[in-house]
């Protein structure tokens, strides 16, 4: 993810909605600076800093210009060093990893966060100059200020699915207005069957997720408590230590149905605080019944998600089957393989070993289809000759084991490529082609040698006679069966080095391939 931060004095939340635009205006997805997260750090006027209603407007203009110029981007206005309450506070110095930094040429940090550049950070200034421009007289022109309010412990409640800009403003407020323990409460799924869309609304576990790491994002100095609510209270009727909850004027009945009841409960009345929803930013939606100009809601942004990506696709691998027949030399060109960058190479034929052994469902299963006899009696586990002996011995047995094993190493082998997210994936498996995972697959590599020389490497590793090992080699696929299905063959009958220079004429035309766009048709990691 790209992390900008955007560094300066809060004065800057004076400029007009127009002037704050023209600020923001390098988050454009379409500029080579736009970051995916942007951190906005202020500057306090004053020591011990004072919270002021004009304060919050110019957060309001932050949010709401900053989604203006990129929906997607998520703004988070860091808020602890603005407070009086947090300010002398020795809280633990949050460290923010930046790509891009936006400054003004005042290079003061913030006292309360660490910027730390990463190694390909670009660096932005806005100078004097650049802010005369920007500031005309109605920018100047101030309203008396009015008093800001605050408390040790509030409330506030929502769904909080999707968090926007809206949500944000709700937290805000109510994070400027609290010195000690915010209480959220997060409507859990069965109160929102009823809403817009509602199978897009985010598990309750991701919306606390998020809603944590924002809160303590913008203001580690406070105890959050968020709490899962299933009816419309909450906390907010049974706290008896709540002083005031937080709610946007379009929600105003809902926070004195509040009240009402904490009368009953003879529990002492909340302070409300709202602040006027034209506060919050107006969008227009292009679909579904909702078109035209409306305020930014949970709603809104999941009629967004339609015919749009919900999360991001697993990066598209370059899938390459290698494989060969036993006493191939296959093994030793994977290894050789997993030597190349952004390469990984998975073992499919060690993988099927441990996808049987003891305790495993496959032990059982295998166990229960050919009998005892091929259970080491001292270990426990399948003896591996003993099961060679019965499937190399019958065709039927053989594709009996394939359908039981090679889809429990499918499942690894996707798991493994999707968690090490390579440039290139090599899928080393004897029987790849008769496990029919040819047409999952970008390219399949066929390593071989003749018949003979085969049987001969064969008795030697594995100290058996000649008729056994002519025997498993013609148990499975032929060598012109193979090479049939292959888009390249090595033959591994000489010196390593020649072998070897195989591979890497392989590997440098793979890469040219791959530079030029050929590769472009990369293949889902999830076959049919």
């Amino acid at each position: 993810m790209k992390v900008g931060v955007l560094q300066i004095d809060q004065h800057f939340l004076n400029l007009s909605s127009q002037s704050i635009s023209t600020l923001l205006s390098w988050c454009d997805p379409v500029t080579r600076f736009a970051p995916q997260r942007l951190f906005v750090f202020l500057r306090a006027n004053e020591a011990p800093p004072r919270v002021t209603t004009s304060l919050f407007e110019g957060i309001c203009k932050v949010y709401n210009q900053a989604f203006r110029h990129n929906p997607d981007l998520d703004v988070r206005v860091c808020l602890a060093n603005l407070k009086p309450a947090s300010f002398n506070q020795a809280i633990e110095r949050r460290v923010v990893t930046a790509d891009v930094v936006f400054r003004d040429d005042q290079a003061r940090l913030n006292p309360m966060f660490q910027i730390r550049p990463s190694a390909h950070v670009s660096g932005l200034v806005v100078t004097n100059g650049m802010l005369h421009e920007l500031i005309d007289a109605k920018d100047q022109q101030r309203a008396p200020e009015e008093g800001w309010a605050s408390y040790d412990n509030v409330v506030i409640g929502g769904t909080f699915d999707h968090l926007h800009a809206g949500h944000k403003l709700l937290l805000s407020n109510a994070i400027l207005r609290c010195n000690r323990k915010l209480t959220i409460g997060l409507t859990v799924q069965e109160m929102l069957k009823k809403k817009r869309l509602a199978d897009l609304i985010q598990p309750i576990e991701e919306r606390h997720r998020v809603l944590h790491e924002f809160c303590t994002a913008v203001d580690p100095s406070l105890e959050y408590n968020i709490v899962p609510i299933s009816d419309p209270f909450g906390p907010s009727i049974v706290d008896p230590d709540l002083e005031a909850i937080v709610a946007s004027e379009e929600t105003l009945d809902g926070a004195n149905a509040v009240n009402l009841e904490r009368h009953k409960k003879n529990l002492r009345p909340l302070r409300v605080h709202t602040f006027p929803v034209n506060d919050v930013v107006v969008v227009e939606s292009d679909i579904g019944e909702n078109s035209g100009l409306r305020t930014i809601s949970s709603s809104w942004c999941r009629q967004r998600l339609l015919g749009r990506v919900l999360k991001p696709p697993m990066r598209q691998v370059y899938l390459i089957g290698l494989t060969g027949g036993t006493g191939s030399g296959k093994s030793r060109i994977g290894s050789y393989l997993a030597a190349k960058p952004g390469v990984l190479v998975i073992d499919c034929d060690k993988i099927a070993h441990e996808a049987y052994r003891k305790g495993t469902t496959l032990h059982g299963r295998l166990i229960e289809e050919y009998g005892k006899e091929i259970v080491d009696t001292e270990s426990g586990e399948i003896a591996r000759k003993a099961l060679g002996a019965i499937v190399f011995s019958s065709p039927v047995a053989r594709e009996k084991l394939n359908r039981l094993v090679w889809p429990e190493v499918m499942k690894y082998c996707l798991s493994k490529i999707e968690e090490a997210a390579p440039e290139v994936a090599v899928i080393d498996a004897a029987l790849l082609l008769e496990a029919g995972w040819g047409s999952s697959l970008n390219e399949i590599w066929v390593v071989f040698v003749p018949e003979d020389e085969a049987v001969n490497r064969i008795m030697e590793r594995d100290e058996i006679s000649e008729e056994y090992a002519r025997a498993r080699i013609r148990s499975q696929m032929s060598n012109r069966d193979r090479i049939n299905q292959a888009n390249i063959a090595f033959c591994s009958s000489w010196a390593f080095d020649v072998t070897n220079a195989q591979v890497d004429r392989a590997w440098t035309e793979l890469r040219q391939r791959l530079s030029r766009g050929r590769g472009q048709d990369l293949l889902s990691l999830h076959p049919d």
